[in-house]
């Protein structure tokens, strides 16, 4: 009697280390947005959207810019490509994926320049002539 008990726990034991160690499945990446290049534009002009788990192809996932949809010109699950709505304004992009939105990223309309640089050692300088 002790060896059938033996022996169907060894059965149990072997059939649990054949079957329940077989690969996992990879984990599914976060919804995440990185990078938007550019940052600022205007309508019309394409921005690319670079991050992870937005699924390897667009089915019924979106693209924002605040509130307004954006179309899209190509889908990837690290990178997405598409084009400033016409009634975008400054405000966040974000994406979204079976019902989950990912972070925002600010885009600003229009690009705003940067005030310049220079020193005061950076000016030229004047001579006066006698």
């Amino acid at each position: 009697m002790k060896s059938k008990i033996c022996l169907f726990f060894l059965a149990i034991t072997m059939f649990l280390l054949t079957t329940g160690c077989g690969p996992s499945a990879p984990p599914t990446p976060t919804l995440s947005i990185n990078n938007l290049s550019p940052q600022c534009g205007v309508a019309g002009i394409p921005v690319t959207i670079t991050g992870s788990g937005f699924g390897a192809t667009q089915g019924e996932s979106k693209v924002f810019f605040g509130t307004v949809e954006a179309a899209v010109q190509s889908w990837s699950s690290t990178q997405i490509r598409v084009t400033v709505p016409s009634a975008a304004v400054t405000g966040d992009v974000t994406v979204q994926v079976a019902g989950e939105t990912s972070n925002p990223i600010r885009f600003t309309i229009p690009c705003v320049d940067q005030p310049s640089q220079q020193t005061h050692q950076d000016l030229p300088t004047t001579q006066a002539v006698i």
